[in-house]
C-alpha cells in the first residue's frame, strides 16, 4: 500500500534497523521540523515532506540525529551491504535492503530527489534514504544511507523474522 503523507509533526510509522541494535525501533514523524519531530523524544526520525510517500515508486527519505536528541541514526555508518531495514505501518511491514553509503555537502539536496544518486537504481524502484550529519559532533557534511525495497509483509502473515521478537513483545 501507499501511505499518504500525514499532518506535519505527527507519527505515521515505525522504523526497525536490526544493525543498530537488537531492540532498535523508532517512531517516524511527518516532516523534519526540529522542535516537533527531530528533537522530539516521541520521534527523533522524520520524513522529508518533499520525498515520495511510503510505498510509492521513488525516494522515501528520512532524517535523524547522530549524537543528540536520542541519536536515532548514531550507527548509520555501521550499516553493511545486505542489512535489512523495516518500516511498519498499520497494514504491515515494508522491507528494504541496504546498498551503500555516501558522504555529501549539506547543499547536495539531490539525495532527496525521486531517484537519488544511485548508479543501480531503476525508475521503477522504491528507495529508502536515511540522512544524518557527518562527522559525528559536526554539521560539516551529511552521511547518506540508501536501501532498495525488497518486499511487503502484510500484517495477516506476521512480522519479518528479524524483528518478530520486538513486535510480539509489544503486544
Amino acid at each position: 500500500p501507499t501511505i499518504e503523507p500525514g499532518v506535519p509533526g505527527t507519527g505515521f510509522a515505525l522504523l526497525y534497523v536490526p544493525r543498530f541494535g537488537e531492540n532498535y525501533v523508532r517512531s517516524i514523524g511527518e516532516g523534519v521540523d526540529l522542535p516537533s519531530v527531530l528533537n522530539s523524544p516521541e520521534f527523533g526520525v522524520g520524513r522529508y515532506t518533499e520525498s515520495s510517500a511510503l510505498g510509492e515508486i521513488g525516494n522515501f527519505a528520512l532524517a535523524g540525529h547522530r549524537t543528540t536528541y536520542g541519536a536515532s541514526f548514531a550507527k548509520i555508518g555501521e550499516l553493511r551491504i545486505g542489512d535489512r531495514l523495516y518500516v511498519e505501518v498499520e497494514q504491515g511491514w515494508y522491507s528494504y535492503v541496504f546498498r551503500n553509503l555516501e558522504y555529501v555537502w549539506p547543499t547536495e539536496v539531490e539525495v532527496l530527489q525521486p531517484f537519488p544518486k544511485m548508479s543501480d537504481a531503476e525508475t521503477s524502484d522504491r528507495v529508502l534514504t536515511l540522512t544524518s550529519c557527518h562527522p559525528r559532533f559536526s554539521e560539516a557534511e551529511r552521511i547518506i544511507a540508501y536501501a532498495l525495497y525488497e518486499g511487503w509483509f502484510p500484517r495477516s502473515g506476521g512480522p519479518p523474522s528479524d524483528i518478530a521478537h520486538l513486535i510480539e513483545g509489544a503486544t
